[in-house]
Order: C-alpha cells, then sequence, then structure tokens
C-alpha cells in the first residue's frame, strides 16, 4: 500500500489556491502509484476556526470547496477540517472518493445513533474517544484526531492495518509528542504503533498560524517501531510511502529517527512562527530595536532566519550602555542587515527638557520612549511590521516594555534562561552573537539581592517559582522547596499579580510553553492573592485542595455519588445535530472499495 503525505504550510481561507494545490499533489501521488493521500489537519480551516466557522458564508464557502474538491480528486483522499453544530466544534475528516466526500466521524457517530435508539450520553463521550475506521482495498484504515481517540486504538474490536493520526494540537516545547518524528529519538508514538499492530502514519501540520506554530516531521512507522518516512522539520513536504502491510520486518531501508536538539527546535518553531505571521499578514519586513541586549540580539537573529537581512531593519539605540550598543553593531555586521540609528545626545536632550524627571529607571525609560517613536517611524517609512523583544520572564514579573506599534513578539512565551540557551545553540550552528551578549543576562530586579550567587543561578531560582505557579499551577502553599525559595516565593507572585495589567497590552505571540499567559488571565486589580491561601497542616494531603464544595452538595443533596446536573436538552441537540446523518449510516458501511457507500444523505450528491 503506497500513502502519499502532504504537509503543506498554508494561509488560512486561502481555499481556492489551497484546494488547487491539493488536487495537484493527488495527481502526482496518483502518477507515483499512490491508493490514498492525506492532508494535515490545517490544511483547509487553519489552527484555530471556532470564530471563523461563526460565519455562515465561510461555512457555505468550506462546503462548496469540499464538494469541489471531492469532485477534481482522482485519488482516494483525507481531507480534515473543522466543523460546528449546535452543540460543539471539533475536528472532521472527509474521505473523499469516486466524486463524493463522507465525513467520517460524524458518519461514526450517526451510525452508533442509528443503530442504538437508547444511545445515551456516557455512550456518545465513549464514542468521541474512539478512533473511526474504514475499509480502502484489501486494508482497514482507522484515523485519530487526538492522542486519547491514537491510544484507544488496541481496544478497538476491529484490527485495523493502518492508523493516520491527525493530530492539532500545536507545538509545545515541553510536550515532545507535538514534535512528531523528532520525539521518536525519545521513544515517543514506539508504543501505540506496536500495541495496535498497525502502521502509524502520522501528517503532523507545519507553519504558524497567529499565535500558534507547528514544526511538521510527518513519519510513517512500522508496527514493530522503525521508520519507512521521515519528512523536514519545519519545512513543507509531500512525498508516497511505500507500507509492506504483509510483512513482519525488518524494513530493508529504514529510515533513522531525527535527533536534533530541543533547543533547536524550539529556534525554529519561533523563526517559522515569526515568518508565517509577518507573510500571511501581507507584510514582507520587520522592524526592531538593536541594543545588544540578549533579547534584542535573538529578536533579530530569528528575523534574519525567517525573512532575509534585506527584510530586517534594525535601529541602534544607546539604551543598555556603549559595550552593548558595540555589540548591537558587531551583531547587524554579522547578521548582513541594513541599520539606522537613534543618537545618544538626541535621546539625552529630549530626555533632559522634561522638568522635574530624576536620573535613574524613570530618564532611561523616557529615553526608550523616543527611541520607540523613532521606531515606529522607521516601520511607518519601511512598511515593516514592529517587533517587541520581550521574553516570558519580564511578561510574568515586569518591567514590560513595549514598543506602542508592535505587532510580534516572538520570544512572549519562553523564559529568559531558555533564551539564553536557544542562542547558545544556535551559536553553534554559525557565531553570529558577540560572545558578551550571550552572558549580558539581566535578573529582575528587587527579588533577589546581588553578589549570593551568580547571575544565571538567581534568574534561574525565580523562573522556577514562575514555572511553578504559571504553567503547574501551584499557588504559594503548594510550592514546597528549600528555605530560599519559600522566601522568595511570597514577592514572586505578587509581583506576576500585579502585572496583569501590563501584559494586557502583549502583541501577537506564539504560544509555545504549556501555559502561554493569554491562557492564564487572572483579573486586573485582583485582591484575593496566593498569600491568603492556608498552609496545609501536618497530616493533610499534599495539595490543599479538595473537593469541598462538591463534598457541600453532596452532603446538601444526602447522596455519597457527585452531584451531576440534568443533561437531557444537552442529549437532545447532540442529537438533533447528528440526525441529518442517520440516511448515510442506514444507506451501507463506510467501505471506500464499494460503488455505494454515500447512502442518500447530504452528502450524497457531492
Amino acid at each position: 500500500m503506497k500513502i502519499a503525505i502532504s504537509q503543506m504550510n498554508v494561509t488560512t481561507g486561502d481555499l481556492g489556491s489551497v484546494s488547487s494545490r491539493m488536487v495537484a499533489q493527488a495527481d502526482a501521488a496518483r502518477a507515483k502509484g499512490a491508493d490514498l493521500i492525506v492532508f494535515p489537519s490545517t490544511v483547509l480551516t487553519g489552527a484555530s476556526a471556532e470564530g471563523l466557522l461563526d460565519s455562515d458564508a465561510f461555512r457555505d464557502d468550506l462546503a462548496h470547496t469540499l464538494m469541489d474538491l471531492a469532485q477534481r480528486m482522482q485519488l482516494p483522499a483525507l481531507v480534515p477540517f473543522a466543523y460546528t453544530n449546535s452543540v460543539a466544534s471539533f475536528h472532521e475528516v472527509a474521505l473523499m472518493v469516486n466524486g463524493q466526500a463522507m465525513p467520517l466521524r460524524s458518519a461514526t457517530y450517526a451510525g452508533m445513533l442509528a443503530r442504538e435508539r437508547d444511545f445515551d450520553d456516557d455512550d456518545l463521550a465513549h464514542a468521541a474517544e474512539m478512533p473511526v475506521t474504514f475499509e480502502l482495498g484489501d486494508a482497514r484504515v482507522g484515523v485519530a484526531f487526538d492522542y486519547t481517540q491514537l491510544s484507544a486504538i488496541p481496544q478497538s474490536p476491529d484490527h485495523v492495518d493502518v492508523v493516520v493520526y491527525l493530530p492539532s494540537d500545536p507545538f509545545v516545547a515541553a510536550d515532545e509528542r507535538t514534535s512528531a518524528a523528532e520525539s521518536v529519538h525519545d521513544g515517543c508514538y514506539l508504543q501505540d504503533a506496536s500495541r495496535s499492530g498497525s502502521w502509524l502514519v502520522v501528517v503532523n501540520p507545519v507553519g504558524g498560524f497567529d499565535d500558534l506554530v507547528y514544526v511538521g516531521a510527518s513519519f510513517v512507522m512500522a508496527p514493530w517501531g522503525e521508520l519507512a518516512y521521515v519528512a523536514p522539520t519545519c519545512e513543507e513536504s509531500f512525498s508516497v510511502a511505500e507500507l509492506d502491510l504483509a510483512s513482519e520486518g525488518p524494513l530493508a531501508a529504514v529510515v533513522a529517527p531525527p535527533h536534533t536538539d530541543a533547543r533547536l527546535v524550539l529556534w525554529h518553531a519561533l523563526s517559522l512562527a515569526l515568518g508565517d505571521f509577518v507573510t500571511k499578514s501581507g507584510h514582507a519586513d520587520v522592524c526592531l530595536l538593536l541594543d545588544g541586549t540578549l533579547a534584542s540580539s535573538v529578536c533579530a537573529t530569528l528575523a534574519v532566519d525567517a525573512l532575509g537581512p534585506c527584510h530586517v531593519h534594525g535601529l541602534l539605540a544607546p539604551l543598555a550602555g556603549s559595550e552593548a550598543l558595540a555589540d548591537a553593531r558587531t551583531l547587524a555586521s554579522n547578521l548582513r542587515l541594513g541599520t539606522h540609528e537613534v543618537d545618544g545626545e538626541v535621546l539625552s536632550d529630549v530626555a533632559s527638557t522634561l522638568a522635574g524627571v530624576p536620573a535613574g529607571s524613570a530618564r532611561a525609560d523616557l529615553r526608550r520612549d523616543v527611541a520607540f517613536a523613532r521606531l515606529a517611524d522607521l516601520a511607518r517609512s519601511t512598511g515593516g511590521l514592529v517587533m517587541a523583544d520581550v521574553d516570558k520572564t519580564s511578561v510574568a514579573l515586569g518591567p514590560l516594555h513595549l514598543p506602542t506599534a508592535a505587532s510580534f513578539a516572538p520570544i512572549a512565551d519562553v523564559y529568559r534562561s531558555d533564551v539564553a540557551d536557544m542562542a547558545r545553540i544556535r551559536q553553534t550552528v554559525s557565531p553570529v552573537f558577540p560572545p558578551s551578549v550571550l552572558t549580558r543576562i539581566e535578573v529582575p530586579e528587587g527579588l533577589l539581592p546581588e553578589g549570593e550567587l551568580p547571575a544565571e543561578q538567581r534568574l534561574a531560582r525565580i523562573e522556577a517559582i514562575c514555572y511553578l505557579h504559571v504553567e503547574q499551577n501551584l499557588c504559594l502553599a503548594e510550592l514546597g522547596g528549600d528555605a530560599s525559595r519559600l522566601e522568595l516565593a511570597p514577592a514572586v507572585l505578587e509581583r506576576i499579580r500585579t502585572s496583569e495589567l501590563a501584559r494586557r497590552t502583549l502583541p501577537v505571540f506564539p504560544a509555545v510553553s504549556e501555559c502561554a499567559f493569554d491562557v492564564r488571565r487572572w483579573p486586573v486589580g485582583l485582591a484575593w492573592s496566593d498569600d491568603d491561601h492556608p498552609l496545609p497542616k501536618d497530616g493533610d494531603a499534599a495539595s490543599p485542595h479538595g473537593s469541598s464544595i462538591e463534598a457541600m452538595l453532596q452532603a446538601l443533596l444526602g447522596s455519597d455519588e457527585p452531584a451531576i446536573a440534568d443533561e437531557a436538552d444537552l442529549q437532545d441537540q447532540e442529537r438533533d445535530a447528528m440526525g441529518f446523518l442517520r440516511d448515510i449510516a442506514e444507506g451501507g458501511g463506510l467501505d471506500a472499495s464499494s460503488d455505494d457507500i454515500f447512502g442518500t444523505g447530504m452528502f450524497s450528491d457531492n
């Protein structure tokens, strides 16, 4: 069996151009003898289309695109798309065969509803966790949309020969599986293939979609764990892989799993996100400050890697001292990017004209404001988007210096220590950073006294508390650790809480952590703090959290069972939403080798 894998980077909503590319790839795959072509989950509706799917006009265009694709495809194809009904939004995939399109997930649920008239909520929830299957020639193919479904395949009553996994979760640096083939070296996906005894075809999207990014690295794995095909990381790719369903191994030609340093994968992901944000928004250039700090140096290098030096405009500004400015000049020369400059005397003159402004941080902020104004003017003259060089440490703790015209902040979801690590691994690729830049690591002021520990160790202690509180959602009472952490934590958590208002002004940034700050939105002006949460007493559970509200409800109801709201209305809505597909399921199975598999439902005349 031959399966074509399309790792296509698309612009959301460009339905006409994308569908033409899809048909062209299907024709090329057919010429190579492929039996099926599989497209990534973002191909038609992007990464997060819930709001877009509220538009009746877009849903109509999407439906017409699917019908047009079904008629033009000369090869069986799996075409994913996002779908919404009156109950929920979910990921769907259309199997296109012989000019017709079958929405596999919806048809499977409709079949269950048609066969089981007393199908209840628990059954529906269980069905949602199961993959869908269909016949293609002599092979049974399963399709999984998330890892829960992928893990459920070994429990499926019917053995499948091939599992097609269409992940929709974007790249997260701490989640190896979102790196697809890059994670196989560390043992990911091996059990999924071996337990099911099936060939595993993972088609991972590639590209940046607003604040989300996908790194590609699609792959084909034999049931015994060898790789038959691996697509490149952070690049478009199209290829046909051959699966010998009768073989028990080993493969005649084994592809070694990629083993890229995780910090370099993160670098490539951020560069891809930056480049796609700029180009997909209709721009070509970016503008940013170059002041010799680690953050500005990293952002400039990411931009050059993404767009090329001709499309990056640097504004040299003496905001971090003469040595840092010299490093900024060296970096610009190494990157071969054009620069403009803000004269230091002009900055000083402007700042000194403001009466009552003392020397120190306030005057430095004014100098930065002037530089930001010049940066906005540079952006207007070049047509470039303004980039902000804030990292997650400054986003969490402040101060948060943002250019007023900033559109994108490529490292705003990466802690400063990780930014430094990324820069060091990028330096091994080509040494563009002046050495002193890699040691110019600022520690948030007012949290730890200087001199007791080196700067990077102080920074690591502060960021460890940030990580436990933000990513792990631990409150002060749960942080634990040594006495120094307990002493430091209240100040760090208070700084995070009081920085909430400043975070509301953040530009778009790629969310690559387990919990980005645009997800963790706490109220501005919050009176409650983690200090108010009681510390656990001796003998208490490790976490002070409990199910106290649930226990209270159970006591009021006089039952030991958890209280469950009546969901009869929701069940009725779900059944109504799926009812239009019953005729499809009752008209036959999901057998793609049959001439009439589409029944008499609304998709029958596509």
